[in-house]
């Protein structure tokens, strides 16, 4: 049996308290890294749940490793 999940996470931070306000640089890196790795144990459970409620086999999702990209 095959199905396919869409799910949508938002992820929002709100920075207090700063000096200055971050270059958009290091801004873009932080969300493009830290918020893919807060929402990803959200999505795994979701999708365990979910399948689980559907009566669907249910299979974690791996836990999501970072590799660094090479310089």
């Amino acid at each position: 049996m095959t199905f396919h999940v869409v799910a949508t996470f938002i992820v929002r931070y709100r920075f207090i308290g700063q000096v200055m306000a971050a270059p958009k640089a290091e801004v873009e890196a932080f969300r493009k890294s830290h918020a893919v790795l807060a929402a990803w144990p959200y999505l795994r459970e979701f999708m365990q749940s979910v399948t689980a409620r559907m009566g669907f086999p249910t299979e974690s999702l791996p836990l999501l490793r970072v590799v660094p990209k090479k310089l």
